[in-house]
């Protein structure tokens, strides 16, 4: 999950010391059993409820998202910076740590209020059909700034207390508590998390007011009760209670089955697989048995897919086609099998796997095509790149045509990492996703290969040429058949 870098980690890590020598003066002792033991688990809930924060706005929920903001994040601090400012310190080093401690509070506060007014201006404006008003990039530059203020001014509080230990002073750090070190930490790294989730925050705008276009539809047209409408919709949610359970509705014909798959993050291979059978009434569900020592906590995503294209609904064709040509809406993709491309109807849930979990399902989220799409002179960039424990949640942007293959190793200098691979689609934006194991290794030095091919789908083909002999610049990589589109990504193997 980003953001782990830019959050109180950072000072919670600093705050892990001890009382140095025997018999500390009343103050001191009062001070580190009662106001630091509270900041420092005050400050823990603020880090758990910046990870809160993320993950309402990659789910798709601002209102939440400021809601966390507004209740717990700011709140917090609020609550520690009060603390701070009313501890009865007198003695010279006291007065040092808990003033440099107040400091590095402040700013925090003052960053986190600018990103929810920011993001109430960006929903205020986007109600108003004003969204040129808001200068993104004028208000990215004021929190940079202060994450580069906070930086300077967490390595200042590092270096005091560096030096109250040195002098004999009241404390020590208690190095194996230390779990973020300041000096390992980059501004740049901080901006670019921060960016991201200012980014995802306004496309996730774009994505209630597209499911909000949606529900009006739904309820101007009904089309959910409409059975057999070439517009296929699902509306529903897959919860984890003791089992995963996946339960909605949708407005497909009765006896319509639907394909159930479900990955957990960083594999290849289907966690949990099915089908379910639509019920009369368009209703659906499942529920399957889950291991209590699955529910690790890991992302899971659900992924549910109607296929005209299969034997169990060649009834349903003469609606929807042979191969899903005649189906309509946000929840219909592009896919290929044996180079040929069809389509279905594709609805996502992301949910961590924990007791109480719960998401609902949607379509996919689309950005805007970029000018330049299907040019053969071919870019990609990085949108998003989430560091898990056991591997890399990798989200990039691209001008590629829909439906390119991509593939992605992991290489490592001196070291044998076959074996740490990842496949996907360009989707219909010339976006693509994947997930891809995180190598056990000492290096640092651990980079992403990203390689596109054309020889998937007759669309790419036609347009790149069979072996992307079309492809063309700084990208291109010669094969032995043709062309290939390589980037590689640099990773530090220890960021989290």
């Amino acid at each position: 999950m980003f953001l782990r870098n830019g959050c109180w980690l950072i000072i919670i890590g600093f705050i892990s010391v001890v009382i140095a020598g025997c018999g500390p003066s009343e103050e001191v002792e009062t001070y580190f059993e009662e106001v630091n033991e509270e900041v420092m688990n005050e400050g823990q809930e603020v880090d758990v409820a910046i990870e809160e924060l993320v993950e309402a706005v990659y789910a798709q929920e601002p209102e939440k998202a400021i809601d966390i903001l507004n209740e717990q994040i700011i709140p917090l601090n609020e609550s520690i910076l009060e603390k701070l400012q009313n501890a009865d310190v007198s003695e010279d080093d006291l007065v040092t740590y808990n003033d440099k401690l107040k400091k590095a509070v402040q700013l925090n506060l003052d960053k986190h209020v600018h990103i929810k007014d920011l993001f109430d201006k960006i929903i205020v404006e986007n109600e108003n059909d004003n969204s040129e008003e808001i200068d993104v990039e004028a208000n990215m530059q004021k929190l940079f700034d202060m994450n580069e203020q906070y930086i300077e001014t967490s390595k200042d509080f590092k270096e005091a207390i560096e030096q109250i230990e040195e002098d004999g002073g009241i404390i020590e750090i208690d190095e194996d508590k230390v779990t973020v070190d300041i000096d390992d930490i980059e501004v740049d790294e901080m901006n670019n998390e921060y960016e991201q989730l200012v980014m995802m925050f306004i496309e996730s705008i774009n994505g209630s007011s597209s499911n909000e276009e949606n529900e009006a539809s739904d309820i101007g047209g009904n089309i959910l009760a409409d059975q057999g409408n070439t517009e296929v919709m699902f509306d529903g949610k897959v919860t984890i209670d003791e089992t995963l359970k996946i339960q909605g509705k949708s407005n497909l014909p009765e006896d319509a089955v639907l394909q159930m798959k479900t990955y957990e993050y960083g594999t290849e291979n289907p966690y949990f697989n099915g089908e379910i059978e639509v019920e009369e009434d368009g209703g659906f569900e499942l529920e399957a048995d889950i291991e209590g020592d699955t529910l690790d906590g890991e992302l899971l995503v659900v992924r549910l897919a109607y296929i005209p294209d299969s034997k169990e609904n060649e009834t349903s064709q003469s609606i929807y086609g042979e191969e899903g040509e005649k189906l309509e809406g946000d929840f219909i993709q592009p896919y290929t099998d044996i180079k040929r491309t069809r389509h279905g109807a594709f609805a996502y849930a992301y949910l961590k796997l924990e007791e109480g979990a719960e998401a609902p399902l949607e379509a996919e989220l689309l950005g805007e095509k970029p000018d330049d799409y299907g040019d053969l002179d071919v870019w990609m960039k990085e949108s998003n790149i989430d560091t898990h424990d056991n591997y890399y949640d990798i989200t990039m942007k691209s001008n590629l045509h829909k439906l390119t293959d991509i593939k992605a190793e992991i290489e490592v200098p001196g070291y044998e990492v076959s074996g740490y691979r990842s496949n996907t689609k360009v989707l219909l934006d010339g976006s693509f996703r994947f997930q891809i194991p995180r190598p056990d290794v000492d290096s640092e030095e651990v980079t992403v290969v990203i390689h596109g091919m054309s020889d998937k789908s007759i669309e790419t083909e036609e347009l790149y040429g069979e072996n992307g002999e079309r492809f063309a610049g700084d990208l291109v990589e010669e094969t032995k058949k043709g062309k290939q589109i390589e980037y590689k990504i640099s990773l530090e193997e220890d960021s989290q």
